[in-house]
């Protein structure tokens, strides 16, 4: 299995220090980034893609899967990791009507999902080996994207490498970054960290 791990775009979060937005959506520079998101992955023939469900991930995912043609499979577990109080995320469907391409599993609340808070790190380790297993489960020739969040991402790297309870080593995720491993049943190799080459050129876009 190829697995490419993407942070979604700026948000309105990333340019908003001291504020709580746990859903908030793109900039418009964020926006223009997940445009050039595309040619990244374009030869990467990816089979599935997949979301975290909150509005960032889903915004940055909906480029590609137009692209392609392909629909975005919303990945529950994959939200970004919430140090604060739990939350209530978007309706069904309104994230329905702004994202068509989305596939909701049954267990998605219709009034607004379940946004876990308060996590420490023994609680977002157990939710990333989740993910990990829900990932292996797809056939060894496929080939995924996986739109996610930067603290999310780094503890889902260091699960994927065997290195889970090193909180003391960390890689930079900089918007729209592409990682990307093979995963076999022997082996997990990494390919990419932070990769951002598809960015060379960013117009400067008013945030």
């Amino acid at each position: 299995m190829e697995l490419y791990l993407i942070r979604h775009g700026e948000s309105v979060g990333n340019v908003s220090p001291g504020q709580d937005l746990p859903d908030c959506p793109l900039t418009k520079r964020g926006e223009e980034q997940a445009r050039l998101v595309v040619q990244g992955l374009m030869e990467a023939e990816i089979t599935h893609i997949l979301s975290s469900p909150l509005i960032r991930a889903l915004q940055t995912a909906q480029p590609f899967a137009r692209a392609v043609n392909k629909p975005i499979i919303v990945m529950k577990d994959a939200y970004e990791v919430r140090h604060l109080d739990s939350c209530t995320g978007a309706k069904l469907s309104d994230l329905l009507d702004q994202f068509p391409e989305a596939e909701f599993g049954e267990d998605f609340e219709p009034n607004g999902w379940h946004y876990q808070g308060n996590e420490n790190p023994a609680i977002i380790i157990k939710r990333v080996s989740k993910i990990a297993e829900q990932l292996k489960e797809y056939h060894e020739e496929a080939k995924i994207a996986l739109f996610a969040h930067g603290t999310l991402n780094q503890y889902l790297i260091r699960e994927l490498i065997g290195l889970s309870d090193s909180k003391h080593v960390r890689f930079y995720q900089e918007n729209t970054c592409i990682n990307w491993f093979t995963i076999t049943k022997d082996f997990t190799r990494v390919n990419k960290i932070g990769d951002v080459h598809h960015l060379q050129g960013l117009a400067e876009v008013s945030k």
